[in-house]
């Protein structure tokens, strides 16, 4: 059993500053650690910010002290100890008015992209955690707030009962832009150009829990990506703040996971202090989190049986789905297995590619080309590419570095319909599917249709798409793939397409058929700075490449309401996959 200690939320003062705020928080805090004593001993400790009261050094002493007690108490050393900023670790004083209204402002990513990058802003935007970053690189022996590093991913092994467990452990910073009054009212922002990178060093068969101070109540509207990847990739998310203890099992189109809400471990001598253990079974995916909070009237710690009273102990239990039959059965061992396949089932192996007709599960190892039965399992491999879909049923996993239910021709339309016929009708189903790449339906490499109502009508013979109560995906492409262009042209050739495209986008701007008049607006700022751009240099930086895949996506999302019936806009189609390739193409010369 996994076991972690979650808190949040101190504020700590020293004794010259307030001495009656610092004998009350002495006074909780040592009955805390009392109380945390009195349980089973936590395999790591997450505090997700606001150590400080205001980010002052000599705060920072008094949370050394209080860290320290906290290891001695639970008998980890330093680097069993995970911490983040909040926006009281943030200094106020260096933060100036006219800033506020320049570098804390965006309206798009890419506007936070920008201020991330830029090599005079950024440095402004990171002064402020400068007492929090002193302190964390004595206590880790690291800088969590210099010039890049003001995130962190790292992969925890643990041994628990003779077996090895793995832990992802995210550290976000949620106070990039916060240091001023009403900044958690929507104005704050992770930033793709902050959990991109972050979420690329996970170990995609371990557990993740991800952590930073703001829940994702306080975020702007335009950073619903950074939510939507998160909820995606991670199992456990633990954030602070509100000083209220919450727990949520959140579920949606992009993914899911359990969301954790630390309260104030130390607001007042009055309040209802508290903290959280959490205890997670890895062989089986179930978890609890058992709440805690002070009485200031007995001046004990005691479960909080508040937070779910329809349970006794007021403990909110969950499952991380995808830890559930995530392998092979134990009791299917190599030497058991037949050769090729079983009477149950039927595949034909070509290469990396099976052809499967199975009524119950198929385990596919690519260094021995066999074909497995395995109790609890889908698909497993390095590749799992299925020719005509897969199709396994919600109670079975697929799990591979990359799964492919795709049709690949070079040519044309009128090549995939002659040699394919209706492609892809089943898709990929399956309960839960982890890969690095998922690629669904019908990829095209070659000429625009001639007739751009085939093209419209092979969308709608795909079908299929891709299906589960989990997907867990570096990259996903369902549906029809079209790539015009996919050598590396040069930067002439380059120049040539953009202003083709650009004036073919601003065409159907113009005609009103982009719906969203946001995302219109969007893709004309985007190809103002792009035209900006490109013809100063020829090429686009790294900003512009950052604005085709921006670009790219609105189209992209446009195009899937045009392929709905009653909506058959094939211009809109076409420029997805046209902005689609140029944005590849820019990606190819920048690495030329």
């Amino acid at each position: 059993m996994l076991r972690y200690l979650h808190l949040s939320d101190f504020h700590l003062k020293k004794e010259a500053d307030s001495p009656v705020a610092a004998f009350n928080q002495d006074i909780v805090t040592r009955s805390m650690l009392d109380m945390i004593g009195s349980l089973k001993k936590p395999d790591f400790v997450i505090i997700t910010g606001d150590l400080a009261h205001g980010g002052k050094p000599e705060e920072y002493e008094v949370a050394e002290i209080f860290c320290d007690r906290l290891l001695e108490t639970a008998k980890l050393d330093r680097q069993r100890l995970f911490l983040v900023p909040g926006n009281h670790d943030v200094s106020r004083k260096d933060v100036r008015p006219k800033h506020v209204k320049s570098f804390y402002s965006f309206d798009t990513q890419e506007d936070i992209t920008e201020t991330l990058t830029d090599p005079d802003i950024f440095p402004i935007l990171m002064r402020k955690f400068a007492g929090f970053s002193a302190f964390v690189e004595k206590v880790k022996g690291r800088r969590l707030s210099d010039k890049s590093e003001y995130w962190f991913a790292e992969t925890l092994t643990l041994t628990k009962e003779g077996q090895e467990h793995r832990i992802n452990l995210v550290g976000l910073n949620s106070c990039l832009f916060a240091g001023y009054d009403g900044d958690d009212k929507q104005k704050l922002a992770l930033g793709l150009h902050q959990v991109e990178p972050a979420l690329g060093k996970l170990d995609r068969n371990a557990l993740s829990v991800g952590f930073f101070h703001h829940p994702f109540s306080c975020f702007h509207p335009k950073d619903e990506v950074c939510q939507n990847l998160l909820t995606r990739e991670l199992d456990l998310i633990l954030t602070g703040h509100l000083h209220k203890p919450s727990n949520a099992f959140t579920r949606n189109a992009a993914g899911q996971a359990v969301i954790i809400g630390a309260g104030a471990s130390y607001e007042a001598r009055e309040s209802r202090n508290s903290f959280n253990v959490t205890e997670i079974d890895p062989n089986t995916g179930r978890g609890k989190v058992q709440f805690y909070k002070y009485l200031p009237e007995y001046h004990v710690w005691k479960k909080d049986t508040d937070i779910n009273p329809a349970v006794d102990d007021g403990s909110f239990s969950f499952t991380i789905e995808r830890l559930l039959g995530d392998g092979p059965d134990t009791d299917s061992r190599e030497e058991d297995q037949p050769d090729g396949v079983t009477p149950e089932k039927t595949a034909e192996k070509k290469g990396d590619v099976i052809n499967i007709s199975a009524g119950r599960d198929v385990v596919f190892t690519k260094d021995k080309g066999k074909v497995y039965q395995a109790k609890n399992c889908g698909i497993l491999g390095d590749n799992a590419s299925v020719e005509g879909g897969i199709h396994i049923g919600n109670k079975f996993n697929i799990s591979a570095k990359k799964i492919q239910g795709l049709t690949q021709v070079n040519g044309n339309i009128e090549n995939l319909t002659q040699n394919f016929g209706n492609v892809q009708k089943r898709g990929i189903r399956a309960g839960h599917i982890h890969a690095e790449n998922v690629v669904d339906g019908a990829q095209i490499v070659g000429d625009d249709p001639q007739n751009p109502s085939e093209l419209i009508q092979v969308v709608k013979d795909i079908g299929g798409g891709v299906s589960a109560n989990d997907i867990r995906a570096k990259n996903l492409v369902s549906g029809l793939q079209y790539i015009k262009h996919p050598d590396c042209p040069t930067s002439e050739q380059f120049h040539r397409e953009f202003d083709q495209f650009g004036s073919e986008l601003r065409e159907v701007i113009e005609a009103g058929e982009i719906p969203d008049q946001g995302d219109a607006e969007d893709i004309r700022d985007a190809l103002l700075k792009l035209n900006k751009e490109i013809s100063a240099s020829g090429i686009p930086g790294s900003r512009g490449v950052i604005r085709l895949r921006e670009i790219s996506m609105i189209l992209t999302r446009n195009a899937e309401a045009c392929q709905k019936p009653g909506n058959p806009n094939a211009r809109i189609i076409q420029l997805a996959h046209y902005g689609a390739s140029l944005w590849l193409a820019a990606q190819n010369i920048r690495r030329k």
